[in-house]
């Protein structure tokens, strides 16, 4: 894997650029899912197209067939509105780090790298999921 490639996975951090191949990504995420310590914590990272504190960012896990979604900006912090998991769901950065996602954040994996390609593309939230108020940060903003 190239530097533009999915070792950036490595990090819990990771910043998009347009050299990136989001399909090898994406595959990345998949390999990491299969080395998991137990089927019942995921896997998490923050994907930005810019550094700093209040860029939008788009929080992703990976937990087998199920996988995470937040989105966080300088206004707001947002699940997926059909989100399936109504307890908090224990996922970890690469650092072993606790990631402790919001109720409704899981959603199928499918719409997890969905989610993914199109913030890839569009550098913008990603459309292809009706995003709701984090029920944790209800009233911060």
């Amino acid at each position: 894997m190239s530097d533009s490639g999915a070792d950036v996975l490595n990090y819990g951090q990771v910043l998009l650029t347009p050299a990136m191949d989001i399909e090898e990504i994406i595959r990345g995420l998949a390999e990491h899912d299969q080395e998991r310590q137990g089927p019942e914590a995921g896997l998490t990272w923050f994907f930005k197209h810019e550094p700093g504190e209040d860029t939008p960012t788009l929080t992703l896990g990976v937990r087998g067939t199920t996988g995470a979604l937040m989105w966080f900006d300088a206004t707001s912090g947002l699940v997926p509105a059909e989100g399936t998991n109504t307890e908090h769901v224990d996922y970890f950065t690469m650092d072993g780090h606790l990631m402790v996602m919001s109720p409704g954040a899981e959603v199928p994996i499918a719409r997890v790298q969905e989610a993914l390609r199109e913030f890839a593309r569009t550098r913008q939230r990603p459309t292809c999921v009706v995003w709701a108020p984090d029920p944790d940060l209800d009233g911060i903003w």
